[in-house]
């Protein structure tokens, strides 16, 4: 499994056809030593169904032959028409002239393992012929004694023919064996291909199952990382892996953009912590988040110092409103004590308009009552 995963999918995907053709190779090689044993046993049989029939034919031929010869000597014997014996006898010459070519057949039909059955029958032949035409020979000077030279011919005659029917029965033998032999490949090459199509159906099956797993097991792994990384979640974790495929390539790749984002993260942190002396590393020029946050401090920085500006300025304003209030207060002070002796002075004005004003009624009385003195003087005068 672990030089599986030093595969790429390319090549792990190839592993399961690949199989495949393997095993197809392997059933077509067996499928081919089948045809090669079948086409052996056909050949056998074939050859030995050719030497069946040519030993039928030879020991038929012989059987002919040796007919004819024993209807010339029964027919001679018996003082029969001339004109069957003559046809008898030109039967018994065409057989002798037909068994030397017949045999060649035979014996081209042979193999080499009857060649010294086809050798002994070779000679017994021979013996065979030498008798039949002695006996022919004795045919037209005594019939008697072709007669006795026909109990020799005939056993002559058994024993090539019992030479013939070995050979015969030899021939049928090997014919069965050779058909029993094809039958038997044939079932064995079936069984054979049939075994080897269901292993490679296993094979198949089971090579899909490794690759498979193989691909699935790191995908659901990156699956349930990125879902944790869609969610929000920082503190996921993807084991380190050794795999050299695309799916080892993939897996690094994404452990280097969840550091990054832990890294990212970490440092977010700081700056919401207050720390605005964090330093933002880029990963490369390209590095979109890195620069938008590192912008995004140097804002912070700007606003704070603007902010401490801001604050002193306040600090400066505190301090002279603060002095303006204290003289303020002592304005208020002062004014207040004026206030007091301006009370004063004014009850006392008031107390002298009062009394002012009561002389003033007292003279207004005595003014009066002058005038009316100074009437009533008047009028005293006149």
């Amino acid at each position: 499994m672990k030089h599986l995963g030093d595969l790429r999918i390319a090549t792990k995907s190839a592993l399961g056809p690949a199989v495949a053709c393997l095993m197809m190779l392997a059933v077509s090689v067996v499928l081919y030593q089948s045809y090669a044993a079948n086409h052996t046993a056909s050949a056998s049989s074939s050859q030995a169904n050719r030497l069946h029939a040519e030993g039928l034919k030879w020991s038929g031929l012989l059987s002919e032959t040796h007919a004819a010869l024993f209807r010339v000597v029964a027919w001679q014997a018996a003082k029969l028409d001339g004109k069957a014996i003559v046809e008898a006898k030109q039967q018994l010459t065409a057989g002798l002239a037909a068994l030397p070519e017949a045999t060649d057949r035979l014996q081209a039909a042979s193999q080499e393992a009857d060649a010294e059955q086809v050798t002994k029958l070779r000679s017994a032949l021979d013996a065979y012929r030498g008798s039949l035409l002695q006996t022919r020979e004795m045919i037209d000077v005594d019939v008697s004694l072709a007669t006795m030279f026909m109990s020799d011919t005939h056993s002559k005659f058994l024993a090539i023919q019992a030479l013939a029917g070995h050979l015969i029965n030899l021939a049928a033998s090997r014919v069965e064996e050779a058909d029993n032999l094809a039958d038997n490949v044939l079932r064995v090459g079936f069984q054979e291909v049939g075994g080897m199509m269901i292993l490679a159906v296993v094979l198949s099956m089971v090579s899909a199952a490794i690759i498979g797993r193989a691909i699935s097991a790191p995908v659901r792994a990156v699956t349930t990382a990125m879902v944790g990384l869609a969610e929000g979640d920082m503190s996921i974790h993807l084991a380190q892996t050794g795999r050299r495929d695309e799916t080892g390539d993939m897996i690094r790749a994404i452990r280097t953009v969840i550091a990054n984002l832990q890294a990212t993260t970490a440092v977010a942190g700081r700056i919401a912590e207050g720390d605005l002396t964090v330093r933002i590393e880029h990963r490369s020029d390209r590095d979109g988040l890195g620069q938008a946050l590192e912008a995004m401090l140097e804002r912070l920085r700007d606003v704070v110092n603007e902010t401490a500006g801001a604050a002193g300025y306040v600090a400066v304003g505190s301090r002279n409103l603060s002095l303006a209030a204290e003289t303020l207060a002592l304005g208020s002070t002062q004014q207040a004590s004026a206030s007091e002796q301006a009370s004063a002075s004014m009850e006392q004005m008031a107390s002298n308009i009062r009394q002012n004003a009561d002389n003033a009624g007292k003279t207004e009385a005595i003014a009066r009552k002058a005038a009316a003195t100074a009437q009533s003087t008047g009028q005293a005068v006149a």
